[in-house]
């Protein structure tokens, strides 16, 4: 009996040390866990852009659009020259990176073919450089106002009556009828 009794000492002892283990994986995977939602959930710091650094990186774009490819995306070697361009115009928030500057280009990009696709509706036709799509009443506020619902138009909803500096320079860069 006095063997037996050993053995099963030895199986509890055991039994407890895989449980102290197995309580000290669950605790530091659990801290773990924890530790990288605090990672994830610190937010970067976006890029907050001034029109200067806008017409910088539009400029700088003009100036290399023969590097552009199909569909007016350029290398990202491209966007890191552009970052470089525009640093001494930086006012706040962070130093741009070429990945920043590859974002904003998506977003001008977007607001120029909502414009394009704007003005070659039947009828349409028309932007002015300083009030833009010029809506004042009736039949063309309707329009206007069907045409900005669509989520893929609803950039377009700023120039209601306000002209966009960059239209002339975008209308330059990209090429005709890409979207």
């Amino acid at each position: 009996m006095g063997s037996h009794y050993r053995i099963n000492n030895r199986k509890g002892v055991h039994l407890a040390h895989h449980r102290h283990l197995l309580t000290s994986v669950i605790s530091l995977t659990a801290l773990a866990a924890q530790y990288t939602t605090v990672l994830m959930a610190q937010e970067k710091e976006k890029a907050f852009w001034t029109e200067p650094e806008v017409t910088a990186l539009v400029d700088y774009l003009y100036e290399h659009q023969s590097e552009h490819a199909e569909g007016g995306n350029f290398k990202m070697s491209t966007f890191n020259g552009t970052a470089k361009a525009i640093a001494p115009k930086r006012l706040q928030g962070p130093q741009k990176t070429g990945k920043m500057c590859q974002t904003k280009w998506t977003s001008l990009k977007h607001i120029y073919y909502a414009i394009d696709r704007y003005c070659k509706q039947s009828g349409i036709n028309q932007w002015h450089p300083e009030y833009g799509a010029n809506i004042q009443e009736g039949v063309a506020a309707a329009v206007f106002d069907a045409y900005v619902q669509q989520k893929s138009n609803s950039a377009m909803h700023a120039f209601r009556n306000s002209g966009w500096i960059y239209l002339k320079r975008m209308q330059d860069i990209l090429p005709a009828g890409g979207t």
